[in-house]
């Protein structure tokens, strides 16, 4: 949002915010309500699985630029590779020696999760690990909590589960940093080190990542880049119109910390 906010502060935009709290028919009043104050554009990573809506504001003439999440119809889009992120993670994790590696994080109901638990896959059958099932542990449900954070809560309720196991992993990726934090409290309360006992790989590389103990090795997305890039690409398709159906992609890194070890 501060990438966005900053180029369109720049150029003269001012941004309207709307947080839909993982409500797709909330995103949907959102968007009509957008329409009705005939904004010139809009930036959305949409957590709907129904895209009319979106679909009828296209053809409506409004400019759109899908971020960060996939969308089916034709419009500008900032996408990020998480496939690779998700394999470049378990990748690591296999060079330093670790075979039984779990995934953990919330329900996969987003593009950007599925690619994850994609990479992750692939890491292992390109590696001839097969994939246990038991080490894939995902919270059924998601919600949106205002005074507490729900990815470092799931974390520590996942890591509880894990230590519940008969076999129990030597690794673990998380889907985010929060949930890879969350993890690591958890595990501690059972006497659990890391990473001399199990290693933990976070994704996303937010700020408070290279500040917890240990610090946590992770896979970055570029936000703030991505953020600029889309409002770029928007307020340029509002003079240029031949600026459409264009494509962005960004490359994952991995960022080696303290919260890895080998095996």
């Amino acid at each position: 949002m501060l990438g966005v906010e900053d180029v369109a502060r720049e150029k003269g935009y001012n941004v309207l915010l709307c947080d839909s709290f993982r409500n797709p028919k909330l995103e949907s009043e959102y968007l009509r309500s957008m329409l009705q104050k005939q904004v010139k554009g809009v930036i959305i990573s949409s957590i709907s699985q129904n895209n009319k809506t979106l679909i009828k504001l296209v053809e409506s003439g409004l400019n759109i630029v899908a971020f960060d999440q996939d969308v089916t119809f034709p419009c500008n889009k900032i996408t990020f590779d998480y496939k690779k992120g998700g394999f470049l993670a378990v990748e690591h994790l296999i060079k330093l020696g670790h075979r039984k590696i779990a995934f953990v994080g919330a329900p996969l109901n987003r593009p950007s999760r599925k690619s994850l638990y994609a990479g992750y896959l692939k890491a292992l059958k390109k590696y001839g690990i097969s994939l246990n099932e038991e080490f894939v542990l995902l919270n059924e449900l998601e919600k949106e909590i205002h005074n507490e954070i729900y990815e470092y809560k799931n974390g520590i309720e996942l890591a509880k589960r894990l230590m519940q196991l008969k076999e129990k992993p030597t690794a673990i990726f998380a889907i985010n940093d929060l949930t890879a934090i969350g993890v690591i409290q958890g595990l501690k309360t059972y006497g659990v080190k890391v990473p001399q006992d199990i290693s933990v790989v976070g994704f996303d590389n937010i700020f408070i990542s290279e500040m917890v103990e240990p610090p946590l090795t992770t896979i970055e997305q570029p936000k703030y880049e991505m953020g600029r890039l889309a409002a770029n690409l928007l307020i340029e398709s509002l003079s240029n119109k031949k600026n459409k159906n264009l494509e962005i992609s960004l490359e994952p890194t991995l960022i080696i910390r303290k919260s890895t070890h080998e095996l």
